[in-house]
């Protein structure tokens, strides 16, 4: 068959196989497989020569698609890989052009061109476009187009809301579910490709909670690092009537249990992460999961291992007081700066059991904030220092309290303002 040039006379050429009256479907589904195959591989030996002018050609030939292969049955994948052909020839052209000063393409108005065509097509044949745009972005700059153009159509696009508990969405708001999640998951993949997960874990949750679909949301938590969290969900779906892709999310689960270190290595693998990066929710999380009879000395060692980093002295004096340390606490407060505002908290929770050690708290707490002249902590150091009196009162402590007094006008003398406000308080 003679070469096809331009997309115009490939649509020629299609029509006329489709007249010729003793070709049957399969012959004809093969041969305008071959022929879509022709006009691609001579776009490609343009490419070269007018990238520019090939690209606008390759989006003309996407659109077209499903007008070219409409009533055509493809059982054996002939037209699908053309498709696949021409998406991965406009990917590569479009980062061959990415860095060249002689393009004159203008990216966001391609991307914008080929993401219409992708969201308007009623065919299906076109779904694999949303990878394609993603494979297509070659710098930040694309990224941001491909969001802003995401965004601009999410705006305008139907919410869809939860139905009443115990009730599936209707066709019609399904239908418009599937188009608003395909545009947020390709939002989620843009920001995966910073390793940012956050909207994709979000926007897939969403999916599952107002369809049956789970797997999503479970491969979006694996990739998140989140591999407990996946196999909870994904166990809790298994166990769904009538859940969507259930032998894919089996698979996975299935591979999630095999991968998954036991019971023992995993709670060092999150003791590990613990000290990588410690907040009080993973130290929680971590009590939570480990043997009542072996969480003291395991919070010792940790809580150890953190101060001697001397990285964390306001975290790990916090739990400290959580597991009722208040020794080890104090510990802290004496050898590493901690937030004066912590240590003011922390000495009116163990005011009454350890009334010394809330009191020099108090002292410390005060000191600091004086090491900057400013009105509020002054203000602020003087209540600090009159709550110390009045707990030094009860205790028999007003000697020692007087002492640390003194101190502590001798070394501010200089500060007026300071020594005025203590007037005010008596002090």
């Amino acid at each position: 068959m003679a070469q096809t040039t331009g997309l115009r006379g490939l649509r020629r050429a299609i029509a006329l196989m489709r007249r010729r009256p003793n070709l049957d479907a399969k012959d004809l589904v093969r041969l305008t497989g071959q022929e879509c195959t022709r006009y691609l591989n001579g776009l490609q030996r343009s490419g070269d020569n007018d990238p520019d002018a090939v690209i606008i050609e390759l989006i003309g030939f996407h659109q077209a698609v499903p007008s070219l292969f409409e009533d055509l049955d493809d059982p054996y994948s002939h037209l699908s890989a053309t498709i696949d052909l021409g998406m991965k020839f406009l990917v590569d052209l479009l980062l061959d052009v990415a860095d060249d000063p002689r393009s004159a393409i203008n990216r966001y108005a391609v991307f914008e061109e080929l993401f219409e065509i992708w969201t308007q097509d009623g065919s299906g044949m076109l779904a694999g476009l949303s990878e394609m745009l993603l494979d297509a972005l070659a710098n930040r700059a694309d990224e941001g187009a491909l969001f802003e153009i995401a965004r601009l159509y999410l705006r305008d696009a139907p919410l869809v809301f939860p139905t009443p508990q115990g009730r599936k969405l209707e066709i019609e708001r399904s239908v418009l579910e599937v188009e608003r999640y395909r545009v947020e998951r390709m939002i989620g993949e843009i920001f995966a490709r910073r390793g940012k997960f956050e909207y994709s874990v979000f926007a897939a949750k969403r999916h599952w909670n107002l369809t049956d679909d789970a797997y999503d949301y479970v491969a979006c938590l694996v990739r998140a690092n989140l591999k407990t969290e996946a196999l909870e969900v994904a166990r809790r779906a298994l166990h769904l009537p009538h859940l969507v892709r259930r032998s894919e999310l089996q698979s996975l689960f299935d591979h999630l249990v095999d991968a998954a270190p036991k019971a023992g290595e995993r709670l060092e693998l999150e003791k590990q992460d613990f000290l990588d990066a410690p907040s009080v929710e993973s130290f929680r999380a971590l009590k939570a999961k480990c043997p009542a009879a072996s969480w003291r000395a395991m919070a010792e060692g940790l809580l150890g291992e953190l101060q001697r980093s001397q990285s964390w002295p306001g975290l790990v004096f916090q739990l400290y007081l959580e597991e009722d340390m208040v020794t080890d606490a104090d510990g802290v407060v004496v050898t590493q700066p901690v937030d004066p505002h912590v240590l003011a908290a922390a000495s009116q929770r163990v005011m009454a059991t350890h009334p010394d050690r809330a009191a020099g708290w108090l002292l410390i707490a005060s000191h600091s904030l004086l090491r900057e002249p400013r009105l509020e902590h002054y203000r602020q150091a003087a209540i600090w220092l009159d709550a110390v009196r009045r707990a030094s009162a009860q205790n028999g402590q007003l000697a020692s309290f007087t002492r640390s007094l003194d101190a502590i006008r001798d070394r501010y003398r200089g500060r007026p303002r300071f020594m005025r406000i203590l007037e005010e308080y008596g002090l």
